[in-house]
């Protein structure tokens, strides 16, 4: 049995054929029929299984008599490996559906069966200049070149073009890059599959958060995982919907914790509800408006007022708070979700603000701020999870489980 260490793992690139060869031998139980299916000698379906296993560290298989059984750790990475080469089977029909080369729809054609070919094209597309691309890949200009020539004429289809900004993907080239990102992304996750089977989480994870999951639910999410699993590390993307959204769908980002739109699309991602929030109308301590019972939304019209910006969710349920009502709008002050701003705007000035009841919590529990008594009706929200519609990588699924866990305990509270 090959070595069996963690630090085989790590940093591997695995070969896409050699995993293509071993989705079709888990598929058959046997070495034969799979040379069959794939028209190769018995012996390289055998030495593409032996390579992969050396690559693991692994051993995928165990040999029968009556053929070959998958180990708990080929069972493990089976699935991963199906859904690698279901997505360059989709993109193979997409570029077929864009008036590119057929290639059939019941197989994943040679020309995308390539690793490092992938890793160039990825290359290519994020730095728009072939010298920078061969380094990051670590091969020759020459290979990138044939790397693309080889990608353009299986698909059928032109990938890149030049202008004055360097090489840039046309338009097919763009979608193409998206698919295979996220190919690439399933496939990374091999390796980290393997470590959680064996009991060891480790690996990064990439969530976007808005500003009710940075103040309160994804810290102590964050804490929890910390001490549990210690070879997990959390990284947070803070930026436009459009653009996180965008990056979801890439493989970029594992999740995103944030108020679900309505309107929200929702192809190729899953999302789930984890709790409902509301807004409520927060000033300073000592602010002549928290001695008042029953304030009405009307008396508060002349107010200064921070805002989130025009394009937030949240700005759309305030805007519509004052309509409903027959007021227009106030023009605020400030617009900004920054919870630094909110809390030295707040507690300085006699300004208020309409945020989420959890955003500024801490605050809240020490008074150093207050909540008016208005009635907001309304104003609930709902605050979900949303990933693409695939397995997420081990360490990004114990992240999730543990902040359903803290959005459960903090329902009461909101």
């Amino acid at each position: 049995m090959p070595p069996d260490t963690q630090d085989h793992h790590d940093d591997v690139r695995i070969g896409l054929s050699q995993l293509w060869v071993f989705t079709h031998v888990a598929r058959t139980s046997s070495i034969t029929r799979s040379a069959e299916v794939l028209y190769r000698a018995q012996s390289a379906i055998t030495q593409n299984i032996q390579k992969l296993e050396a690559i693991l560290g692994e051993r995928l298989f165990e040999r029968r008599p009556s053929g070959v059984l998958l180990t708990p750790v080929g069972n493990c990475i089976v699935a991963r490996a199906n859904r690698i080469f279901a997505e360059l089977q989709a993109l193979s029909d997409w570029c077929m559906s864009q008036g590119g080369r057929a290639h059939g729809h019941d197989r994943v054609p040679p020309y995308l069966l390539n690793t490092r070919r992938l890793d160039v094209l990825v290359a290519l597309a994020l730095s728009h200049h072939m010298p920078t691309a061969a380094r990051a890949v670590g091969v020759t200009q020459t290979a990138v070149s044939a790397a693309i020539k080889v990608l353009e004429v299986g698909s059928g289809l032109k990938l890149f073009q030049r202008d004055g900004r360097g090489i840039i993907s046309t338009a097919h080239g763009e979608e193409f890059v998206l698919r295979v990102r996220l190919a690439l992304k399933e496939l990374s996750l091999i390796t980290a599959d393997i470590s959680a089977l064996k009991g060891n989480l480790r690996g990064d994870v990439i969530v976007a958060i808005t500003p009710l999951a940075r103040t309160i639910i994804l810290p102590k999410a964050i804490a929890r995982v910390s001490v549990q699993f210690p070879g997990i590390r959390v990284c947070t993307e803070e930026s436009p919907y459009e653009t996180i959204n965008a990056e979801l769908r890439a493989g970029k980002i594992d999740f995103v914790m944030t108020s679900m739109r309505a309107n929200q699309e929702t192809h190729g991602l899953v999302s789930e509800l984890i709790l409902h929030d509301r807004l409520i109308v927060v000033a300073r301590n000592g602010h002549p408006l928290t001695r008042r019972k029953k304030i009405s939304l009307s008396d508060l019209v002349s107010e200064q007022w921070i805002f989130p910006r025009i394009y937030a969710p949240t700005r759309r349920l305030v805007d519509a708070l004052f309509t409903q009502q027959g007021l227009v709008p106030p023009t605020p002050v400030v617009e900004s979700s920054d919870s630094s701003i909110l809390r030295g705007t707040l507690g300085t000035t006699n300004m208020l603000a309409l945020l989420s009841s959890q955003q500024l919590r801490r605050d809240l529990d020490s008074g150093e701020l207050m909540v008016l008594d208005v009635q907001l009706p309304m104003t609930q929200r709902a605050i979900g999870l949303c990933w693409r519609d695939s397995q997420p990588s081990p360490a990004a699924q114990v992240l999730m489980d543990v902040i359903r866990e803290v959005a459960h305990e903090n329902i009461e509270s909101i």
